[in-house]
Parts: structure tokens; sequence; C-alpha cells
């Protein structure tokens, strides 16, 4: 279901629709237009696909710095709530 919400797959399904079907529904666009879009949406989709093989790589932060920012920030909670000022 998460997949149905990708832009990638939505701009490349309009854009095959645009291309099929333009003419039926009273978009008219010539041969010049019709590979300028192919191109914009081809360089869309190589950006997007780019970035995300890019966040896909980054490292997760380990569990143990995870655990310890959570712990840091539990204890200054209970020592500002705890203080007397």
């Amino acid at each position: 279901m998460e997949r149905l919400k990708s832009r990638k797959l939505w701009m490349t399904v309009i854009t095959a629709a645009i291309i099929a079907f333009g003419e039926e529904f009273g978009v008219d666009l010539d041969m010049e237009e019709l590979i300028a879009l192919g191109g914009i949406v081809l360089a869309y989709l190589g950006v997007q696909g780019t970035a995300d093989v890019k966040e896909a790589a980054k490292p997760a932060p380990p569990a143990a710095l995870t655990i310890l920012s959570a712990a840091k920030a539990e204890y200054a909670e209970l020592n500002a709530a705890t203080s007397v000022h």
C-alpha cells in the first residue's frame, strides 16, 4: 500500500496516460512536446531516484546512542521538574 503513495509512480502513470490518451481528453501535443514531456519526467525520476538511494544509504544511528540521548532527555526533564526555583 505504501508504494501507491510514490510520487515517482504517479508521475509515470499520469505521463503515460497523457501520452497514450491525450488526444481523447483534448490534450493535443505534437511529437516535440511529447518528447520534451518524456524528458522532463525521466529527469525527475532520475533525480528523485538518486535522492532515494542516497537517503537509503545513510546509516542508522547506533541503538546505544539513541538510548543514551533518550536517557539524557529524561534526566533533564526530571531534573527540571524537581529543581526548586
